[in-house]
């Protein structure tokens, strides 16, 4: 081949890549691209926390039983227990209810003192006081069942829901047992200066055998 040729051919191929990368060179010079617009940061937005809720209420029941009954038409019996609030407010007990198996009217009530004797009141509520407790006792403070279903025998045992103030429930296991004989209530009244008697007002009697 003719060296002249040669040179001539390589020549050519040089200039046309130099070509290419003068036109690579004009491309990457040349006016600067768009940045790709950048993605907004998301804005952080605090989740509201809830409030917390007031502590609803703190209401136990222990030592809950029920006296028991001879069996005779009629019957009344009453529910006793120790009331504990555990809660920094106090609470109120509105009412009380029972299988309507064992009676279908229930009452709070309380002793009030009638002369020399002691008769039965119903009362609009129980108050608990914060933090302390409320004793329901023979002569005192009780869940009255009035003409009762069937008789209670001991060792029967039966629930008893109460509702407070607030609209909230109580429900406890009842215990059905022998009345101490040292709190006899006949006829709904008892002798004066029987512990946990209170204070005198109007009352109406209730037969409780």
């Amino acid at each position: 081949m003719n060296p002249f040729t040669s040179r001539s051919v390589t020549c050519r191929r040089l200039l046309g890549a130099c070509a290419v990368g003068l036109g690579l060179l004009a491309v990457a010079c040349g006016a600067p691209q768009a940045k790709p617009a950048a993605t907004p940061s998301a804005t952080a937005t605090a989740t509201p926390t809830a409030s917390p809720t007031a502590a609803g209420p703190q209401i136990t029941l222990t030592d809950v039983w029920a006296r028991a009954t001879p069996g005779l038409p009629d019957e009344n019996s009453a529910i006793y227990a120790t009331v504990q609030n555990k809660g920094a407010k106090a609470e109120r007990i509105v009412s009380a209810s029972v299988p309507e198996t064992i009676t279908k009217r229930v009452e709070l009530h309380t002793m009030v003192k009638d002369g020399d004797m002691m008769k039965m009141q119903q009362v609009d509520g129980l108050d608990v006081p914060a933090s302390g407790t409320l004793k329901l006792a023979p002569g005192g403070f009780h869940i009255m069942l009035i003409g009762l279903a069937k008789q209670l025998k001991v060792g029967d045992t039966f629930t008893v829901t109460l509702k407070l103030a607030s609209g909230a429930t109580v429900e406890s296991k009842v215990e059905v047992r022998a009345a101490p004989a040292a709190t006899p209530m006949s006829g709904g009244a008892m002798p004066s200066g029987t512990p946990g008697a209170m204070p005198a007002g109007s009352a109406t009697a209730m037969p409780m055998r």
